[in-house]
């Protein structure tokens, strides 16, 4: 059996990639720039958020399976106010520990789009 994974409280930095998706071919697929984002304690809970950039998520991470985790949160946009799963503004994804310093969460935001972000220390 495999062990949980864990992710640290630390600083990340992380490259967000968009693709969209048809009969499993990108159709289309942009990248934006690295940005800041970390995971921290949080009443005892692992907590995500994405610091830098207008788009935001946050969230926090449950343990899905022996090997990857469960991210619900919200997103925002700028400086508004953090929003939480089950919000207006709810995000669902899945993170996935590939490496000593590197994971991904896919955010899937519709049939045919996926949202990626690739993390590292």
């Amino acid at each position: 059996m495999k062990r949980p994974i864990l992710l640290p409280p630390l600083t990340w930095s992380a490259h967000g990639v968009c693709a969209r998706y048809r009969l499993m071919h990108a159709t289309a697929y942009f990248s934006y720039p690295y940005f800041r984002c970390r995971f921290r304690n949080v009443d005892g809970k692992v907590f995500f958020e994405k610091t830098t950039g207008s788009q935001r998520k946050s969230g926090f991470v449950y343990q899905n399976g022996p090997e990857s985790l469960a991210f619900l949160g919200g997103w925002s946009v700028n400086d508004e106010p953090q929003t939480s799963y089950g919000s207006e503004n709810s995000v669902a994804g899945v993170l996935y520990k590939i490496g000593a310093r590197r994971a991904l969460i896919l955010f899937p935001t519709s049939a045919d789009r996926v949202e990626i972000y690739e993390l590292v220390k």
